[in-house]
């Protein structure tokens, strides 16, 4: 909170700098655009539900380890992490929906890490929230999929609910507490 209140004060003081040429001062409003949170932008969410994963990941792979310190160490990258879930349990199944759906999640992060205004992003989480619904059965005619839709009508974006749904399913699947971890993005 500190630093978007320092940024607050450094933004009004910059752009009433007599010196600053226009173009500047309009990089610096683009800038300052970014670092706010803006209302609608998932980068936040996007962001903690891939670091949330990446932790069951972790906890799941060092559980396996007899040393658990040299994985940690490792730095291992989201999908190496991955490949190492899926080799260590025994549902490693490459129809699994979760483990495609923790990949569509990693793409959507790397999307957002490397790309300031990606142009497909609102298609990409339709498409992964599509695919989450649809994986474990939240159709219209399911009790789930009205489940689904009454959160949604109560104002629970639907990216939200595919989040929480893959993050149940993975860490059920991977023997550990969803309702401990889930509890980390709050």
């Amino acid at each position: 909170m500190r630093v978007v209140s320092h940024l607050m004060s450094l933004s009004t003081v910059l752009s009433s700098a007599p010196n600053l040429p226009p173009s500047a001062r309009e990089q610096l409003k683009r800038l300052l655009g970014f670092l706010r949170h803006a209302e609608g932008d998932p980068t936040y969410l996007v962001l903690k539900a891939h670091l949330l994963a990446e932790e069951v990941l972790y906890l799941y792979v060092e559980g396996r380890a007899y040393r658990p310190g040299p994985i940690s160490a490792a730095r291992l990258s989201f999908s190496q992490l991955l490949a190492l879930c899926r080799a260590f349990h025994p549902y490693s199944s490459e129809d699994w929906w979760a483990w495609s759906a923790l990949q569509k999640l990693n793409s959507l992060r790397n999307t957002l890490a490397h790309n300031l205004e990606p142009k497909d992003l609102q298609d990409r989480i339709v498409e992964f929230s599509l695919f989450v619904a649809d994986s474990i059965g939240a159709t219209k005619d399911s009790e789930i999929g009205a489940e689904y839709e009454n959160l949604a009508k109560g104002g629970t974006h639907p990216f939200v609910l595919a989040l929480v749904a893959l993050h149940t399913a993975v860490c059920t699947m991977l023997g550990l507490n969803p309702e401990e971890k889930w509890a980390a993005l709050k």
